[in-house]
């Protein structure tokens, strides 16, 4: 809750992704490759490329980290998110906010 409100003022480049909770999550295999990726330099190559998108909750490795997984999860279109169901895809893509 507190990365929302500091993001809606303008303080918070991009809300820190923290670990998946839960069980019998649907495709977390393609989890694995992300400590393939970072090391291998993708998020800071974006950095340089991007800059930054500037104050927000969801930022640029957010943005990039959803981007990547889904094109491990084949997914090639953002409406190509609505053949999956909401919840799996939120428990692999997104932050969690911290209460």
């Amino acid at each position: 809750m507190l990365d929302r409100v500091l993001a809606s003022k303008g303080l918070l480049d991009d809300a820190a992704p923290l670990s998946l909770v839960g069980r019998d999550i649907d495709q977390l295999g393609v989890m694995l490759a992300v400590p393939a990726l970072v090391s291998g330099g993708v998020l800071d190559i974006a950095r340089e490329v991007y800059g930054s998108l500037g104050p927000a909750f969801y930022g640029l490795r957010t943005t990039m980290f959803t981007w990547l997984l889904m094109a491990l999860l084949l997914i090639t279109r953002a409406e190509g998110l609505k053949e999956h169901a909401p919840g799996a895809l939120g428990q692999l893509l997104r932050p969690r906010s911290r209460a």
